[in-house]
């Protein structure tokens, strides 16, 4: 009589399984996709700006644009010549007036706080300017 024959040693090892389980991921992306469906239309408050990129070539320099400069100590600037707050949107409105194409560019330091350089790029929307970009600094090439 033959008695029960012992099963190899690999075939005692349990398998593993080699499938990934997908449904809890696409349950969370599509939980992801619906908020982020219902809060897009709710977060379309700002102002709309021409960013350019940081990274590009250098403009020509043209005598039909503006450069307004913030320091640290939010101090302005007007083309190189200082100018207080309250009298920056009188001159906006003055030089967009006269000038319909103006281009602004905003050097604002990074340390200058966000509600500065928004209630500046709206003023400047309020006085008639059109053209607004805000001037950076060419990105460091890793060495």
């Amino acid at each position: 009589m033959m008695g029960p024959t012992r099963p190899s040693s690999a075939a005692s090892t349990p398998s593993t399984l080699a499938e990934i389980n997908v449904t809890p991921l696409v349950d969370v992306m599509l939980v992801l996709l619906i908020i982020f469906m219902v809060c897009a239309p709710l977060m379309h408050k700002g102002l709309e700006v021409n960013l350019p990129t940081a990274k590009g070539e250098g403009l020509a320099q043209k005598e039909d644009h503006v450069v307004i400069k913030i320091t640290a100590a939010e101090a302005l600037f007007w083309n190189e010549s200082p100018i207080s707050w309250e009298s920056l949107d009188g001159r906006l409105r003055s030089e967009s007036e006269a000038n319909p194409g103006l281009k602004l560019y905003l050097e604002a330091d990074q340390t200058v706080p966000y509600g500065k350089v928004a209630e500046l790029i709206a003023g400047a929307r309020e006085a008639g300017v059109t053209q607004l970009g805000l001037v950076t600094r060419e990105p460091k090439k890793p060495r």
